[in-house]
């Protein structure tokens, strides 16, 4: 199952912001070093979370994204 980005890194942050701000653009580039997929799985689960702080991670869509089953 796929996991989530750190709560307190900054990417986390920022994408969370975003989400909760109705911000999130329709694509995101992820470069560099660090752990892409999970930074790919954290902003799709905030684009889909039906939670109230997203990406909550425990409703139907995150979860279905962070097992990789998710229709999107």
């Amino acid at each position: 199952m796929g996991q989530l980005l750190p709560e307190n890194s900054t990417l986390a942050r920022r994408l969370r912001r975003a989400a909760q701000g109705g911000a999130l653009p329709h694509a995101i580039i992820f470069s560099g070093s660090g752990d892409r997929m999970a930074a790919a799985r954290f902003a799709a689960a905030a684009m889909e979370c039906q939670g109230e702080d997203p990406p909550c991670g425990v409703c139907p869509a995150c979860r279905k994204v962070l097992r990789d089953i998710h229709p999107d």
